[in-house]
């Protein structure tokens, strides 16, 4: 409820979307008549990180005061120590815009000095071509790569193993076959020592794990299949807020931008466990975090919220009166049946 809306379009709960599948959307969503409102915080879990949590909520709500604000300030990275920033090397960078991550990855790859391959993307179409990667399962149209690249893997390959869409590595080699080279030709594969891989290794101690060209396809409108074949990986020394929506991060350095969409600031501050695994650069001031409580759509966030809790309220007392019922039914049952009575008939009576 406190994410992010879908881009360019309007939650669930709002009536009269942008597109048709908003409203099919709409119109299934507003069909559920029981609903549970989950309360416990497990990200932030623990009474170390109380006042954390607790700032969190009042921030997400646009309810911030001054004494949260200088609690965020105290990870401004500018003010850290030098063996607090170095903790934040290899962290993940938040941007609120497209332009701005594009922007620092593209640095993050000039400064490793090493050659950059540009791989293209196979279309099978006009229309594929111009489609975007969140409309192609995360298969970017054109992607730059070189060896000692931060990246992020597009699609779940293995959960068992925790290859799954989010997971970050390293790329240790780009591999052509014999007599193919970039822009020309794809690679055939790329191997990514990956963070967290648990699965069988290639080689004692290592993660490296070979990612070859995935395959997306697409109803066009007028019901023609679109094809695009590109590897299933993007640059990742920085990423939007969007796409880092349900992943917990072991360390992010955030930087929330001047303006304010609505659950952008909230998402983008709860992503760690703690408070000390955050670094804000630039530090935003006050004034950013208290101009959320004038976000568009925050009034009709908090009407919806108030009707979940409504309902969520009716269904623990339907739930209750039910498991209550039950329970009678089937103690009646153990009383009965020394008597050989039938409880189901009696089940049939209004009494």
């Amino acid at each position: 409820m406190r994410q992010l809306p879908p881009v360019f379009d309007t939650p669930l709960y709002v009536q009269g979307g942008k597109s048709t599948l908003q409203l099919y959307g709409s119109i299934s969503y507003s069909l559920f008549d029981r609903c549970v409102q989950l309360e416990e915080v497990f990200r932030q879990s623990g009474n170390e990180e109380l006042a954390f949590r607790d700032a969190l909520l009042r921030l997400s709500d646009g309810k911030s005061t001054l004494t949260d604000w200088e609690l965020f300030s105290a990870r401004d990275y500018s003010l850290l120590t030098i063996e607090e920033q170095n903790k934040f090397k290899h962290a993940l960078r938040l941007f609120p815009t497209k332009s701005d991550a594009s922007r620092y990855n593209h640095e993050c790859l000039k400064e490793l000095g090493n050659p950059v391959t540009r791989i293209i993307s196979k279309n099978n179409c006009e229309t594929t071509k111009i489609t975007k990667s969140d409309e192609a399962k995360g298969l970017q149209e054109i992607l730059l790569l070189s060896k000692g690249s931060r990246v992020m893997l597009r699609k779940n390959l293995s959960t068992k193993y925790g290859l799954v869409n989010g997971s970050r590595g390293v790329v240790v080699d780009i591999v052509y076959k014999n007599g193919e080279k970039s822009p020309t030709n794809m690679p055939i594969v790329v191997m990514v020592d990956f963070d967290k891989y648990t699965g069988p290794k290639l080689y004692p101690g290592s993660n490296v794990i070979s990612i070859t060209p995935q395959t997306a396809n697409k109803i066009s409108t007028s019901g023609v299949t679109c094809q695009r074949i590109k590897l299933p990986l993007i640059l990742c020394w920085a990423i939007t807020v969007h796409k880092i929506q349900g992943l917990t991060l072991d360390r992010a350095v955030v930087d929330i931008g001047p303006r304010e969409s609505l659950g952008l600031t909230f998402v983008a501050l709860s992503r760690t466990r703690k408070l000390r695994d955050l670094a804000f650069s630039p530090m935003f001031t006050f004034e950013r975090i208290a101009r959320i409580s004038t976000c568009h759509g925050l009034p009709l966030r908090r009407k919806e919220e108030e009707r979940l809790r409504e309902l969520s309220n009716a269904t623990l007392l339907y739930i209750k009166v039910i498991s209550l019922t039950a329970f009678s039914f089937v103690t009646l049952r153990l009383l009965m049946a020394p008597f050989h009575i039938n409880v189901s008939i009696l089940s049939h009576f209004d009494y």
